[in-house]
């Protein structure tokens, strides 16, 4: 038995011994070999489309940032950084320009997002989508109800000069639930509604009938833009609209994520994620299912629009010195009922759910999106 767990070990080491660095950098050439920080490749798409060995290494260059969405193709990978200065960054943002004047205060500029579009930044700094009554009007923007159904609000108050079927609407469903759904009828003061699609394709959860005393409000809707920064996305049109009101947009650094998930480990196993930063996520910074002996150190979340850090299912997991700043959701969120070994130190979380109604992304569809 000694003999053979010696074998093993030394196959282990050997394996170990024979694996690959390769360098990506921006200033670099995906025609390269990518083995030596002199010859690196240029972009993640070259990462993805490369036929790795086990426990080789993606090592990314200090200092620069990097579009686009990594995917773990095999188990046993290392992506980490190389050089010196600031961490590596993968982000998932467009930056706006070319702005055009829509209507009063309103401004649109050209983009082409993802239909479920939940991370606009203006100068760095997450942006409410718009909304109707606002969160600085009273009861914090919420609208009494006086009777509901599983599908169905009827608000007495409600006016049916304006028809928002179509919009969305953010339900308080309880002191703990808010659902985001479609309005898929308004007549009179009632409001008829279907989980939201855009947000949840392809799901079929069970609604919960609204408890009184709780509240709605509108989104996502051009007619709610009216406070600045306030932004509505036109998947037609294929547009972004923002309220700037009497200010000039190009004074602005606007930015829009175009990729849901930044890295996606899949069903991957032994998966170390170190050094690296991560931004403008529209849903996910690090996304694993059903894996195991993952390790996320040393790294950064940024303006992600759901989960910085999402894992389902998956064993034997290590998060540790990782900081998220401004997640729409969950920073932090390792869901594992029947898998063990799971720990989490050395985190620092700030800013999270600063937004009622745009954490609303269920588990339930971002699991089926990677199986």
């Amino acid at each position: 038995m000694k003999r053979l767990l010696l074998i093993l070990s030394l196959v282990a080491l050997a394996g170990i011994a024979n694996a690959t660095n390769y360098y990506v950098s921006t200033t670099g050439s995906d025609a390269n070999n990518g083995t030596s920080a002199a010859t690196p490749w240029k972009t993640i798409s070259k990462v993805n489309a490369f036929v790795f060995a086990a426990n080789d290494s993606i090592l990314f260059k200090r200092g620069e940032v990097f579009f686009g969405a990594v995917v773990a193709s095999r188990n046993n990978l290392i992506f980490s950084a190389y050089g010196a200065g600031a961490r590596p960054v993968i982000t998932g943002f467009v930056t706006l320009s070319s702005w055009s004047l829509s209507s009063t205060g309103v401004y649109q500029a050209a983009v082409s997002a993802k239909s479920n579009l939940n991370m606009v930044t203006v100068n760095g700094r997450p942006q409410q989508i718009g909304r109707y009554p606002n969160a600085s009007d009273a009861n914090s923007g919420y609208l009494p109800f006086e009777a509901a159904t599983s599908s169905s609000i009827t608000d007495n108050e409600m006016s049916s000069a304006v028809n928002w079927t179509g919009a969305e609407i953010a339900i308080r469903k309880n002191g703990w639930i808010i659902e985001r759904c479609i309005i898929t009828n308004h007549s009179g003061t009632t409001f008829s509604y279907r989980m939201n699609r855009n947000i949840n394709p392809g799901s079929t959860p069970q609604l919960n009938t609204a408890k009184l005393g709780h509240g709605y409000f509108i989104m996502d809707d051009p007619r709610t833009l009216d406070q600045f920064g306030e932004w509505y996305y036109d998947t037609t049109g294929k547009k972004l609209l923002m309220y700037f009101g009497t200010n000039i947009p190009a004074n602005y650094s606007v930015k829009v994520s175009v990729i849901d998930t930044l890295m996606n480990l899949n069903n991957k196993t032994y998966i170390t994620v170190n050094n690296i930063n991560f931004e403008g996520g529209n849903s996910s910074g690090i996304f694993s299912y059903n894996g195991g002996f993952i390790n996320i150190k040393n790294c950064d979340f940024t303006n992600i629009g759901s989960r910085a850090v999402q894992i389902v299912a998956s064993s034997d997991v290590l998060v540790e010195s990782v900081t998220t700043s401004n997640v729409l959701s969950d920073a932090i969120q390792v869901i594992n009922r029947t898998k063990p070994n799971v720990t989490v130190r050395g985190c620092v979380v700030r800013n999270t759910s600063q937004f009622a109604g745009m954490g609303s992304f269920l588990m339930t569809q971002i699991i089926k999106e990677f199986m």
